[in-house]
């Protein structure tokens, strides 16, 4: 996972951390130890430029669409609109179809 070609991003971290943990402030050494945990994916994130952000922002629109309708009639109608939410064409351009709640 680590990436052999940067070890000085790595290294840096890890300097940090160590003077971190050493500066005696309590708050420091509470965040350097938090850090320490997850290093490996701290400079995965930093030297690849990708984050979970797109999956994260997903979730949230799917919570926020099921709290705006108090609940669907059936899965069939929840995937349909968050299939148009998210930018797939109406059914009558070839794409999914919206249940029809006016009858």
């Amino acid at each position: 996972m680590w990436d052999a070609r940067e070890p000085s991003t790595l290294r840096a971290l890890g300097n940090w951390i160590s003077q971190a943990q050493n500066c005696g402030i309590k708050e420091f050494a509470t965040a350097a130890n938090s850090i320490k945990g997850v290093k490996e994916y701290i400079v995965n994130a930093y030297m690849t430029g990708k984050t979970n952000a797109y999956a994260e922002n997903v979730n949230r629109k799917i919570k926020d669409m099921k709290r705006r309708a108090c609940g669907f009639t059936n899965y069939k109608n929840m995937r349909r609109r968050l299939l148009l939410a998210y930018g797939y064409p109406a059914l009558d351009k070839g794409g999914v179809a919206l249940p029809n709640h006016n009858k």
